[in-house]
């Protein structure tokens, strides 16, 4: 009889530590099962906010393009054009907050690179002369910082080249 009691005991404790392996592993699978739901969602957010920025500022990248003279986008054609400017300035707001929203991870730079990896560095170079007169025209020197932080990852993910010295180097 007390053998008996004796293997209860045993069988309840092995039942709880095998629940108890259950109930981890169980929660560890939940677990990657919810961060594997949020980078879907993070990927296909970071879309629908692409898509919704191209349909914004597809008409003031073209007014920038068709304004290109030598790779360069003039002041004197931004402000000569109050409604072209806006166009810049808010162009501007939507690319800062699109930079933040990728450095917060709340977009995925994945996602942006494939859709608008060179596109990002290229209307940065095009606005940079731009930024720094609104930079010193409002005195604030962060006016889209993130912006040309992200500009600057992408140019040095596709610039092919780097310098040593004198020396150029290809990147393997």
């Amino acid at each position: 009889m007390h053998y008996i009691h004796y293997l209860v005991d045993i069988i309840a404790n092995v039942a709880i530590i095998l629940a108890t392996f259950f109930a981890f592993f169980s929660l560890r699978e939940m677990k990657k099962a919810r961060e594997a739901d949020h980078e879907r969602r993070k990927k296909q957010s970071t879309i629908d906010y692409i898509t919704e920025l191209k349909k914004t500022a597809s008409q003031i990248e073209w007014e920038i393009e068709k304004r290109i003279v030598n790779e360069v986008l003039p002041l004197d054609a931004i402000s000569s054009d109050e409604k072209f400017e806006h166009g810049i300035i808010t162009y501007l707001s939507l690319m800062e907050y699109l930079s933040v929203s990728v450095k917060l991870n709340v977009y995925d730079k994945e996602i942006l690179d494939i859709l608008m990896g060179t596109r990002v560095s290229r209307y940065y170079d095009w606005l940079h002369p731009y930024i720094q007169k609104r930079r010193n025209q409002i005195k604030n020197k962060f006016l889209c910082c993130e912006f040309q932080r992200l500009a600057n990852e992408m140019t040095e993910k596709y610039n092919p080249y780097k310098t040593i010295g004198d020396d150029v180097i290809i990147k393997q």
